[in-house]
């Protein structure tokens, strides 16, 4: 997967765009981070998902990341189990954007 920097628009509410992962690279790693910049607060909860969003037959269930709990500022993770997506959630943002940065490593032999 190419690298992802979605913008959080101080406008935003609510549940963002899903950003796909390649759940069959291994060994898995993929690292993200929430960038909250001086200037901005922001009230951010990320969650992941082992489901197929774009299958009709599934109802998604997304798993909010405990490790993540509710950003404030800026604040990284790595994930190495696989997931097939990941989003932001947004309680509140006001002052700026934010911004969710997503990179997938991937086995180059």
């Amino acid at each position: 997967m190419n690298p992802v920097k979605q913008t959080i628009p101080a406008t935003a509410t609510g549940n963002q765009t899903a950003i796909a992962l390649d759940w069959r690279i291994t060994p898995f790693s993929v690292n993200t981070a929430i960038i909250v910049p001086v200037g901005t607060t922001a009230s951010l909860t990320v969650e992941y998902t082992f489901d197929n969003i774009n299958d009709p037959d599934v109802t998604p269930v997304w798993i909010a990341d405990s490790t993540y709990g509710t950003v404030t500022g800026t604040k990284e993770r790595v994930y190495t189990a696989p997931y097939q997506f990941v989003r932001v959630v947004v309680g509140s943002i006001s002052g700026g954007p934010a911004y969710f940065n997503v990179l997938q490593g991937t086995n180059i032999n």
